[in-house]
């Protein structure tokens, strides 16, 4: 199964105050788009964040790393992408590997 790895700012709409390291799998990422994520601080001051989200398992991550759909799917594609000979390049979606040529 492939993965891939991002760098998360936010997690269900919550700031991080590190970004994480986290692994996905390529069959379970759903891209959402762009957002600007809210929160309070603990001196009640207003932090915010523009990030990409997508769903994975339940939950929604938001990465700095992309500013558009089309940035995501063409990182998620290159890492997700399985050539075992130039006639066999394939791509994991949704759990079915669709043929690129």
């Amino acid at each position: 199964m492939a993965t891939f790895k991002l760098q998360i700012s936010t997690i269900d709409n919550n700031i991080l105050e590190f970004k994480k390291g986290i692994w996905f799998n390529c069959d379970l990422v759903v891209p959402l788009g762009v957002q600007v994520i809210r929160m309070y601080d603990k001196s009640e001051c207003i932090v915010s964040k523009k990030v990409y989200l997508f769903g994975y398992q339940g939950k929604r991550f938001g990465t700095d790393q992309f500013t558009t759909m089309d940035q995501f799917i063409d990182y998620r594609n290159f890492h997700c992408l399985s050539c075992l000979t130039y006639e066999d390049c394939y791509l994991t979606f949704g759990g079915q590997s669709l043929s690129l040529y």
